[in-house]
């Protein structure tokens, strides 16, 4: 954004005043010249993600032919329009998709639809925020040689969740470790939407594996803070995730006792690493590595639903 408003966007009309080439045009509608203003609120294309954020403005005030006037309504006046403040946060990162996405179309001739910009956008804002929390969180543990994720209140064993998501690969991964014998699993499965549902589909197969190991009562941590509150609140606020949260409820019930906690990221390092290593198999796959030996911990009888 800093860019844009200097002028120094290297836009296909700037490298043009400065003898970097000579196509004005723009690389994504071909209907005009590629000014900073124009690729990021006058193009077809870049109209479209902000009609899809649900920005709503008055006609003249965005998009408008006035880079300086564009910002000035986004910046400043677009929480006088009574857009929901989450929405009005999303503006730098849905800005910085519009301008990636011109990228790859200039650079590897892909098309992005602006539906996948605006989603990439809000999963990124989604991720600085958890980003901080998780910093903020770290701040207040005490220094020590080994930092501990155990607290008193904490039923055992603890299974440690975690999954690995890249837009525009094929696969996503998840991985699992339990506490209780060092059990450890990962698993690959075909790309979903957001990262957001990677985590989700991650905890709910975690949850599936460790009823199959016999376990009914299971403390499960993850690093992902949206995926807590997510399981604490109704459905109608996740009508995306409606599927996901269905099956989750049907797979909790079959356990007796259940918790799900945000741990943070520093320590959930095993989980991360089994996840990212399932997804860079690139096929379709679950395992669960059980060290389970009998003389440790009882275990209830496999649970049957009818």
């Amino acid at each position: 954004m800093w860019n844009a408003v200097a002028g120094s966007t290297p836009v296909c009309s700037r490298l043009a005043d400065r003898h970097c080439g000579n196509d004005r045009q723009c690389p994504r509608c071909g209907i005009a010249d590629e000014t900073i203003n124009h690729m990021l609120f006058e193009c077809p294309l870049a109209k479209q993600v902000w009609l899809l954020s649900n920005i709503h403005s008055t006609p003249g005030s965005l998009p408008c032919n006035i880079l300086l006037s564009n910002f000035d309504f986004l910046l400043w006046r677009l929480k006088e329009t009574g857009v929901p403040e989450n929405i009005a946060f999303g503006v730098p990162w849905i800005c910085w998709f519009i301008w990636k996405a011109r990228n790859e179309k200039v650079f590897k001739g892909k098309d992005v639809a602006p539906h996948e910009s605006l989603q990439m956008a809000f999963a990124e804002a989604d991720s600085w925020l958890v980003a901080q929390v998780v910093t903020r969180s770290l701040d207040t543990v005490p220094p020590t040689d080994n930092i501990s994720t155990h607290n008193s209140n904490v039923m055992y064993p603890r299974c440690q969740v975690d999954a690995s998501w890249v837009h525009n690969n094929p696969t996503f991964g998840g991985g699992l470790v339990l506490d209780i014998d060092e059990d450890t699993g990962s698993f690959a499965s075909t790309q979903v939407l957001t990262p957001l549902h990677a985590e989700f589909h991650s905890l709910i197969w975690a949850m599936k594996a460790i009823r199959q190991l016999g376990y009914v009562s299971v403390s499960f941590e993850t690093d992902c803070l949206q995926l807590v509150k997510l399981v604490e609140e109704k459905e109608e606020d996740w009508p995306s995730l409606a599927s996901e949260l269905e099956d989750f409820r049907f797979t909790r019930l079959t356990f007796l006792s259940f918790s799900l906690t945000f741990i943070p990221r520093i320590v959930n390092v095993r989980a991360d690493s089994l996840a990212k290593e399932a997804r860079t198999r690139g096929s379709c796959f679950s395992h669960v590595n059980s060290c389970f030996s009998s003389e440790t911990v009882p275990r209830a009888a496999p649970f049957v639903t009818i």
